[in-house]
């Protein structure tokens, strides 16, 4: 298992090193939607991470702060802000083992090979970030925030850019 471990925390810090860019590409378009919804995923077992609400109100709240309309959780919107929590124990009374990421989605048509598809786009994401410890609240909590402050500047940057 602590083989396993070394080889996910290593591939974790290449795609870190990719993923946590300052600059969204692909949130150029992001002042043109109105109304977001925040969706956290919560697949950590074992009492790994128990602060999932509270995360969720934090995300919300940096959002709000910076001009965002988010909506209720569970109606249907354009744009939504979705964090993901994997893991758990390794065994009973040991370390937590898991990842997290987050990413903005829509609804979109991707021109394929074959035509063209409708579904989840990605617009811009991070992770996943693999983690051992104890409990994985302080860990996801900081990462979701920091996300939502990146999602948050680009949101306002493109307002400003667009003199809206």
């Amino acid at each position: 298992m602590n083989r396993l471990a070394v080889i996910l925390v290593g591939a974790s810090l290449l795609w870190c090193a990719i993923a946590w860019a300052d600059e969204f590409e692909g949130l150029d378009a992001i002042h043109l939607f109105d109304e977001f919804s925040v969706n956290i995923v919560d697949d950590v077992k074992g009492g790994c991470w128990t602060n999932v609400d509270a995360v969720r109100t934090e995300v919300e709240l940096i959002l709000r702060r910076n001009g965002l309309r988010v909506v209720e959780e569970g109606d249907l919107v354009d744009v939504s802000v979705t964090c993901y929590g994997f893991g758990g124990r390794t065994s009973k009374n040991s370390y937590c083992l898991g990842s997290f990421s987050c990413r903005v989605v829509t609804w979109g048509t991707r021109s394929t090979r074959d035509g063209e598809a409708t579904g989840l786009l990605s617009l811009h994401e991070f992770g996943p970030r693999i983690f051992t410890s104890d409990n994985f609240n302080g860990q996801f909590m900081e990462d979701a925030s920091a996300f939502a402050k990146k999602v948050a500047n680009a949101y306002l940057k493109q307002k400003q850019k667009h003199g809206e």
